[in-house]
Order: C-alpha cells, then structure tokens, then sequence
C-alpha cells in the first residue's frame, strides 16, 4: 500500500528529455565505475550515450506506461513528469494536473491522483464513506463510531472531511492525538448489498467484515492500525506539505450497534 509522489515540470527546452536522461545515465555509469576495481575498464565497459538511447528507446516502446515519462529526483525522493507529458492526466476531482504542483497516486487506486497536502483528508474522508456503506448494507444500523488515534507523539492533524453523514444525529471530535466521529440512525434499516468490490478499503478492515458476515442483532468493537505513510518519507513530506504526524501508524477504532 504505497503512494508515488509527483511534481509536474515546465517543459524542457533544447535538448529532448531522453537525451539528457541518456546523457545522465552515461556520466553516472562512468563515476560508478572510476571508484570500483574495474576502472581499469572503463573504456570497454562504458556504453555510449547513443548506446543508451537506442536501449533506452526499446524499453520505452515495450513498456509503454507512465514510469517512462517520469525521472525521481534523488533529493526529495519525488518524481518529475514535464508538463506535455502528464496533458491526459486529471485528479481525483476531475482537474487537470498542474505546473509546479505536487501530487499523491492514490495509495490503492493506480493512476489516481490527489494534490499532496490534502492526501490524508481525501483518504479518510473515503474510508469512512466505505464503512459506513458497508455497514449500511450489512446490518440495520443503529449507530457507528470511528476512532482514529495518532500512534506518534506529534499533534494529530486537524481536518479531514469528518463533516457529512446521511443520518439523524452526528457528532465529531477532534483532539490533539485523536478524531472521533458518531453517527446515530433513529429509523435502522438495512440497505441493498453494495458490491465489495467498490469498497477497496475494507479488506484492510478485514475484523469487522468477519464479524459481521450473517449477523443479526449486536454490538461490535474492533481496532485496526494502519501505516498511514504510504511508502512516503518524512523528507519527502516535508518537501510536498504533508503533515508528519500522518508518517506512522494509525489505529482505527470501529463501534457498531445495529438490530
């Protein structure tokens, strides 16, 4: 469960992009090999810069996806797509991605992308939406609380969608280490069976699925921790304005009441 950073670039003038990439690759190859026991081969062992173009070209037509069009910038460990190359691509709300901007892929949904700093808020925002949906459809719900607490010792980032809920009474919560959310439904009913396979976050929440598979009447409590960081490091926050406190674990605490 893994989230790729990217920052979208002005194009480049002058030389191609896979000319400077080739270029790149050549000097490196020849650094790596100054400092390694087989320097005194260098000459034989070093490909050309059309070398590298021409191999570079094959794997570029083979592959044909979007890792071709992108190079990672060892300083902030963020990859950069030019701005011609990344036309077709929209967020998750629909926009065009945009210059000097730096985006999330969705750490489940491929191709999916979020603006950085409101990675988190989105994807909260999504988890409850599918708990609650497959409550719904699972049991007659009478209530639900959602639980989330900060595992680090930083303050708990504030925000994060917890304002909407098709239901009677609602209340939410936040606290320095904590997001506390409860919804109440005075009419519990159970509503159509939603496809699973829509809800891709609740395999990750594989104890409440368990529990409730034929259920009819009861309470439930479950607690799931989850690393929230995505694969991103806390160097590369920084730089794409995600709050660090979201760079660990998460525990997900679920109550349930339903008849």
């Amino acid at each position: 469960m893994e989230s790729r950073l990217i920052r979208i670039i002005p194009d480049q003038t002058g030389r191609s992009w896979a000319d400077r990439l080739a270029e790149g690759t050549h000097e490196a190859i020849k650094l790596n090999l100054k400092f390694s026991a087989l320097n005194r081969f260098k000459d034989r062992l070093t490909p050309s810069v059309d070398q590298i173009k021409t191999a570079g070209s094959a794997v570029a037509g083979a592959a044909g996806s979007l890792m071709n069009l992108i190079h990672k910038s060892d300083s902030n460990q963020i990859f950069e797509i030019e701005w011609s190359r990344a036309a077709n691509l929209k967020d998750v709300e629909g926009n065009l991605l945009s210059i000097n901007t730096i985006y999330a892929e969705h750490p489940l949904v491929k191709g999916n992308f979020i603006k950085s700093n409101i990675l988190h808020t989105y994807i909260l925002k999504e988890q409850r939406s599918q708990i609650i949906r497959y409550f719904r459809s699972a049991v007659a719900l009478k209530s639900l609380t959602i639980e989330i607490v900060s595992q680090n010792s930083g303050k708990f980032f504030k925000g994060g969608g917890w304002n909407i809920a098709n239901a009677e009474t609602r209340k939410e919560t936040h606290e320095d280490h904590r997001h506390w959310f409860s919804v109440t439904y005075n009419e519990p009913c159970k509503e159509p069976t939603v496809d699973i396979s829509t809800l891709f976050w609740m395999p990750h929440f594989d104890e409440i699925l368990a529990v409730t598979k034929g259920a009819s009447g009861g309470t439930i409590e479950t607690a799931t921790t989850l690393n929230t960081s995505f694969g991103i490091s806390a160097k590369a926050a920084k730089v794409a304005d995600i709050d660090s406190n979201w760079i660990a674990q998460q525990s997900f605490i679920v109550k349930a009441e339903y008849v």
